[in-house]
């Protein structure tokens, strides 16, 4: 699949992204607004080079997945105590219904051939109760506003640092938004947000601005 080829190129800049303060927030917030149970299950779906598990507490039972080895190597280095799974989320998920009390998703749901698919099967495998916090990019997402806003919270010599990969991650965001204009992936509306949750059969669904107002972030329960 031509996706995971383009991942394992992205993957050698991503973790930029660690020294990038609109980032770093977004991460506090997805994880921040998680319910949390005592020993429950969660799922970080479509991880990465496992960026959101190196932000989550140690003492949170978190599984791992995504469609790119190179992505999953990374992610093992930063959590060697995480369950890590090679999956790809474009077919059904290898869990049980109802395995999870929590599931998270950053910025992935863009990138899968049929979202409505993507985001049932995550409804599939929460538990009762079980809330999701998922972030996608927005039809208006606009890098140079990311950065502008990294340099107000940074200091000059630290966004020098991060300007050549940031750079090279900005071109790889072009295509990105040039494969949504081919529908090759998909940005949304927030009122297309909302209907897709619906039609999952979601419920409480709230969707509001995250980082720096580049994504949305859902928060909805089954």
């Amino acid at each position: 699949m031509h996706k995971i080829n383009f991942w394992t190129f992205y993957s050698k800049s991503y973790d930029a992204l660690l020294n990038f303060s609109p980032y770093k927030k977004h991460l506090n917030n997805l994880i921040s607004n998680m319910k949390y149970v005592p020993n429950g299950l969660y799922l970080d779906a479509g991880c990465g080079s496992g960026n959101l598990l190196l932000y989550s507490d140690k003492d949170k039972n978190i599984i791992g997945i995504d469609g790119s080895p190179d992505m999953l190597r990374l992610a093992a280095k930063k959590r060697a105590d995480v369950n890590l799974f090679l999956s790809d989320l474009n077919k059904k998920l290898i869990f049980k219904d109802s395995a999870f009390n929590g599931i998270f998703s950053n910025n992935v749901i863009a990138f899968v051939d049929e979202p409505i698919f993507v985001i049932k099967e995550f409804y599939r495998v929460l538990k009762n109760g079980g809330k999701i916090c998922l972030a996608t990019q927005k039809e208006s997402f606009n890098l140079l506003k990311l950065i502008i806003e990294h340099i107000k919270d940074s200091k000059i010599i630290d966004t020098l640092k991060t300007l050549i990969p940031l750079l090279i991650l900005g071109i790889m965001n072009l295509k990105m938004l040039n494969d949504a204009k081919k529908k090759k992936s998909h940005y949304f509306s927030k009122d297309i947000l909302l209907d897709l949750f619906k039609q999952a059969g979601f419920k409480n669904i709230f969707i509001e601005s995250s980082y720096a107002d580049q994504d949305w972030l859902v928060l909805a329960e089954k």
